[in-house]
């Protein structure tokens, strides 16, 4: 947790005001902090709200809400903030899922040394601390080697009660999928092709297991159904659920080169690096595939090494193919997209599966990679030579150098204007629809989201980031377009928003009275005073000033 609090220290020094991460998706996430709590407390059905895009509006899972850590941190958000709340939920996923990944590593490994230098490597890993930057409901990863821990059990040793495994695997599986459901899915496919693993290593093992396995599977998936029935059904057959793939397609996998390019979030990156990577499909925060050679040397030497270890051999194996899973359908190689199609093409098209985004299936990769240093450390304590150890001690500081983290970390202050922390944003009545500027529905200008947050979820906005289902259930952004959410698009992102059809002050007017808009507020940005004039001119009358924004009350 120290290394943790250190790591984000750049937001730690000012909790309340500063948030780790990147702008874009770190605010998104403020708003389903905020929102948990606040329907439990007022008895709003948690998982469908009207709070964004009003009238419509949204079906809360399909945006990667977290709701169990929402619940968790209820007594920070309530007493302190979720800005305060969102740099929790990442230190501690950060810390937590290195500490698991050390209890479970310890299971294999005769020192607790060995299994901490693999905890920290899964914990701080690449893929961790990129992901860190702004997709919290990613790291927040614990469960990933409790997984290893239970289905080493279940699989292999069965020393337990089929109760006793069914019930804990069931409960770890509903808990994740109340903290991450994509984060569950890709432990579900990678438990698969961990069971066809050892299914292939050791058919001799199939038959006298299975029965166990089965009943223990059976016992965990009622479980985890009975607990999970209520959010999958409003997420599956609520409003505005949605059919089909949300992300592009073989856009957003690791690059072949990225194995051993950093990518500007370690400390260590040399200036010629920069160019490669920018050719890279996607975008920087999902490029968390970096091992570095070090790692890479010292995972194949412990493999190679250890060839006769059932576990070792197993886990190499594993960890090599969800590296190559994480490839995606086809080979990317310096940002080219190859003709050689790969084993992801058959995943790709498993129902839900669809919606995996195949570079973030590397944590597992690091995971593998942490059990192996831990076995090679274990080794090197067990059995102390001179020239073995300092060429140890010196491949594992490499190891080190090339993962670590560049710091300070990234950071950005909140600046949220005072209104929305104040007596005054009470002037609205609760559950009033105030239109807040700039209109929050892409990731560059959602910094409404996170003060509706602030403000405790007092008003509800006809806008917001987040992931709908048009009339066929296809996947969009946002809530339905209209004329008024387009013209504040355009004066907030003019080079991203073309003006379209000019509407006429009639129509945007009908839509204030279309989507009961009782205020409109305008914030701070760099396109305010265009904002501010605009919606003058269309309202007929000033804006009051109050505490850094621009308000209009009683529009309707």
């Amino acid at each position: 947790m120290v290394l943790a609090v250190l790591l984000f220290w750049s937001a730690w020094q000012d909790p309340a005001n500063r948030l780790i991460g990147g702008q874009g998706d770190t605010s998104y996430m403020t708003w389903f902090i905020r929102w948990y709590p606040f329907a439990i407390t007022h008895g709003h059905n948690p998982f469908l709200s009207t709070w964004l895009g009003y009238p419509d509006g949204i079906n809360v899972l399909w945006s990667t809400g977290v709701p169990l850590v929402g619940w968790v941190l209820t007594p920070v958000t309530t007493l302190l903030s979720p800005i305060v709340s969102y740099n929790v939920m990442l230190t501690a996923g950060v810390a937590l899922t290195a500490w698991c990944g050390y209890l479970a590593f310890r299971r294999w490994v005769r020192h607790d040394l060995a299994a901490a230098a693999g905890g920290l490597l899964l914990g701080f890993s690449p893929y961790m601390v990129i992901q860190s930057a702004g997709h919290p409901s990613l790291i927040v990863a614990f469960s990933v080697p409790l997984f290893l821990l239970l289905l080493d059990e279940i699989l292999v040793r069965q020393r337990w009660t089929v109760q006793r495994g069914g019930i804990l695997l069931g409960l770890l599986g509903a808990a994740q999928l109340l903290i991450g459901e994509e984060v569950l899915s890709t432990e579900v496919l990678t438990i698969g092709v961990g069971i066809a693993l050892l299914c292939v290593l050791h058919r001799s093992e199939i038959r006298p297991r299975l029965p166990y396995v089965a009943r223990t599977f059976a016992i965990a998936g009622s479980l985890a159904l009975v607990i999970s029935a209520v959010p999958l059904y409003f997420q599956f057959f609520g409003p505005h659920y949605i059919r089909g793939v949300i992300q592009p397609r073989n856009v957003y996998v690791s690059d072949l080169y990225n194995f051993v390019l950093p990518t500007g979030l370690q400390y260590f990156t040399p200036s010629w690096v920069g160019p490669i990577i920018s050719r890279f499909t996607g975008n920087g925060s999902e490029w968390n595939a970096y091992l570095g050679l070090p790692l890479i040397v010292l995972c194949v030497f412990t493999a190679v090494r250890h060839r006769n270890n059932p576990t070792v051999a197993f886990v190499a194996l594993l960890g090599l193919a969800m590296a190559v899973l994480s490839l995606g359908p086809s080979l990317h190689v310096d940002g080219t997209i190859t003709k050689i199609h790969l084993p992801y093409l058959v995943v790709d098209r498993l129902p839900l599966f669809g919606n995996i985004i195949p570079s973030r299936l590397t944590l597992y990769v690091f995971l593998a990679a942490g059990l192996l240093l831990a076995v090679f450390i274990d080794d090197v304590v067990s059995n102390p030579r001179l020239v073995p150890v300092l060429v140890s001690v010196a491949l594992v500081g490499l190891v080190g150098a090339s993962l670590f983290p560049r710091l300070p970390y990234l950071s950005y202050q909140t600046d949220t204007p005072a209104f929305f922390r104040g007596a005054d944003v009470n002037r609205f009545q609760l559950g009033e629809v105030v239109l807040v500027a700039p209109f929050a529905q892409y990731p560059e200008a959602d910094a409404a989201q996170r003060w509706q947050a602030e403000a405790g979820m007092r008003y509800r906005m006809p806008e917001g980031y987040f992931f709908t289902a048009d009339d066929q259930h296809r996947p969009q952004l946002g809530g339905r377009p209209y004329a008024l959410a387009t013209k504040l698009l355009s004066i907030e992102l003019p080079q991203a928003i073309p003006n379209g059809v000019p509407a006429t002050s009639s129509e945007y007017l009908a839509d204030i009275r279309n989507h009961d808009i009782g205020a409109v507020v305008v914030g701070p940005s760099p396109h305010s005073s265009e904002a501010v004039a605009f919606l003058t001119q269309l309202l007929g009358r000033p804006p009051e000033h109050l505490d850094g924004v621009d308000v209009w009350w009683s529009v309707r």
